[in-house]
């Protein structure tokens, strides 16, 4: 009887000491086991997530009481996307996983293994699956005002606020059109489930309503873009013209400046 439970022991022990596992640790924090198919998260086309792991566990491994992975290597992805293993012995450890720039809407996946080099701690190689989810609604965007009344040559400026709703980073690039000889592009950067408010100008010249459309569009992927029509009137009447000092002058001398800061709120008394 005792050598039936002194064997049964030894099993349990077995597989206590044979429980290997990965735990990942963003996009968001659980524990992976063989053979797992773990959702990781939404990207758009053509963007770039990164996905960490913990190096060490504290079960498994050679004596049942953890071990050490020391690579996270890409095993196969889907046709047009790009995965990069992660480096050998960095904690955490970090692949990244980037996705067709034309990719439809839908669920891809990518097999990983994570690799013990050499088996140096028994705890072997472990594979399991990612699922990643493409959507190409992957933002929100919005300018504010929808109109605005400046001098001419004075900028005409607008807020325009991005909002990132996926688990990957982006850059977006702002443009507009509707003024002749105004070609002016801005950059943003915006992390992942998060966002940026930036100024955007133009400047007419002549006496006239102009009707603009501000355009946004991902660096990653031509399937990502969008716009907002906005207007623009320029006066050269003395009311107006103070008015725009509000929005600033692209370039006057340092020795004006209390000047154009007295007309500004003149201005503001004018409303």
């Amino acid at each position: 009887m005792r050598f039936i439970k002194f064997i049964l022991l030894f099993l349990v022990m077995g597989l206590v000491v044979g429980e290997n596992y990965i735990t990942m640790t963003y996009p968001e924090t659980r524990e992976i086991h063989e053979g797992d198919i773990i959702n990781v998260g939404v990207l758009g086309p053509g963007q770039t997530i990164p996905v960490r792991f913990s190096a060490t566990t504290t079960r498994g491994g050679r004596f049942g009481d953890g071990g050490r992975w020391d690579q996270i290597v890409i095993l196969s992805a889907p046709r047009g996307w790009k995965g990069f293993d992660s480096k050998l012995y960095e904690d955490p450890l970090q692949i990244n996983v980037k996705a067709d720039p034309m990719a439809a809407e839908g669920d891809y996946s990518v097999r990983v293994m994570a690799v013990d080099d050499g088996n140096a701690d028994r705890m072997g190689n472990l594979t399991f699956t990612l699922v990643f989810t493409v959507k190409h609604d992957i933002y929100d965007f919005s300018v504010e005002p929808e109109h605005v009344s400046v001098g001419a040559y004075q900028p005409a400026r607008f807020r325009i606020t991005i909002f990132n709703k996926g688990n990957a980073p982006d850059m977006f690039v702002i443009s507009s059109e509707g003024l002749e000889d105004w070609v002016f592009q801005k950059t943003v950067y915006v992390p992942e489930r998060d966002y940026r408010t930036v100024v955007y100008e133009v400047v007419g010249k002549e006496e006239e309503n102009y009707p603009i459309t501000i355009k946004i569009r991902s660096m990653n992927s031509p399937l990502i873009h969008d716009s907002k029509n906005v207007s623009v009137s320029v006066r050269s009447d003395l009311k107006s013209d103070y008015h725009a000092v509000n929005n600033g002058l692209l370039l006057f001398p340092t020795t004006e400046s209390p000047i154009y800061a007295f007309i500004g709120i003149l201005s503001n008394l004018l409303r």
